[in-house]
């Protein structure tokens, strides 16, 4: 699964990057733009974006600051604040990836499409619930991983706060 997610990451990496050279080298350069270049960087980009994010997740390499570790810095205590930030973190996702689904079926009524080429917007619109849905099921695995630590070190014998 890591070599899918990178292989597909660096490509629309460079698609997207490629896309927006050639656009600037037309428009800036040989003052030639092509308006629909615009319009079908948008769908690679959200995509890449959505899937950088459930990488993010998956590797639980988001960007974190983790405070109260801080001032208690026992195991059990660490344990119980990343078990509440993961149960938190968990709601929230479920909530937005609710949204997420419903515009996902929301877009497939509207049938909306783009201005100059006339693609469909669902292109790019199914990266927010695709992403979403692995975002969400990446913080219920880092949530179960959580409480198991948790209860490991409950099972230790000593209290939580020692």
């Amino acid at each position: 699964m890591e070599r899918v997610f990178r292989c597909l990451l660096t490509f629309l990496l460079c698609l997207v990057a490629a896309m927006e050279c050639l656009q600037v080298l037309l428009r800036y350069i040989l003052e030639m733009p092509i308006m629909w270049l615009d319009e079908s960087i948008i769908f690679p980009a959200v995509w890449l974006y959505m899937l950088g994010c459930a990488n993010a997740s998956r590797e639980n390499t988001q960007i974190v600051a983790k405070i109260l570790p801080v001032f208690f810095s026992g195991p059990r205590q660490t344990a119980f604040f990343d078990l509440c930030a993961q149960c938190f973190s968990a709601v929230i996702s479920c909530w937005l990836t609710w949204y997420a689904v419903e515009y996902f079926f929301y877009t497939f009524e509207a049938d909306r499409k783009t201005g100059y080429l006339f693609l469909p917007m669902t292109i790019g619109e199914t990266a927010l619930c695709a992403g979403m849905l692995l975002v969400t099921w990446y913080t219920l695995l880092q949530l179960a991983r959580s409480a198991r630590r948790m209860r490991a070190l409950l099972q230790k014998g000593k209290p939580l706060c020692s």
